[in-house]
């Protein structure tokens, strides 16, 4: 984290600090209702608002990878939850056990947010315009093709 020899400060730490001060300021989560959701004597869970989840564990070991089950939380079947830190470490609440499974790695923090379902509308304008030209390309060339084969 903190080399004494060189005075470098880790550029992950740095950026980690940066991410959760920007989404405190702009989230305003010093404004929302903290509840504790699971305390264990190596995990403590809690959510800030109805939106944002915070797992904590007092473990660093490098090789440890443990599977915690998240019982006590406000989500809904289905909700899906991505992490700030890694946006590819997403979890859903389980429909049948009705639990968040979270994967700990080497004792890293995990915030996640709620994420919302994007609109139709939404999606479509993440579609790359070039993609919609090569669909509608060929599309009208099926429909070209299938209309004068007789």
């Amino acid at each position: 984290m903190f080399d004494l020899v060189n005075n470098k400060i880790d550029e992950t730490l740095l950026h980690h600090v940066k991410l959760l001060n920007n989404f405190r300021r702009t989230r305003r989560t010093f404004d929302m209702q903290l509840q504790f959701r699971q305390v264990e004597d190596n995990l403590l869970t809690f959510t800030l608002g109805t939106d944002i989840l915070v797992i904590l564990v007092n473990t660093q070991d490098e090789i440890l990878h443990h599977r915690v089950q998240i019982k006590n939380h406000p989500f809904k079947e289905g909700d899906r939850l991505c992490n700030l830190f890694i946006d590819y470490d997403c979890v859903s609440v389980n429909p049948i056990t009705k639990t968040i499974v979270v994967t700990i790695i080497s004792g890293y923090p995990k915030v996640y947010t709620l994420i919302k379902p994007a609109t139709v509308r939404e999606q479509l304008q993440r579609i790359s315009p070039r993609l919609i030209m090569t669909l509608l390309l060929a599309l009208l060339t099926w429909l070209y093709y299938s209309r004068h084969q007789n």
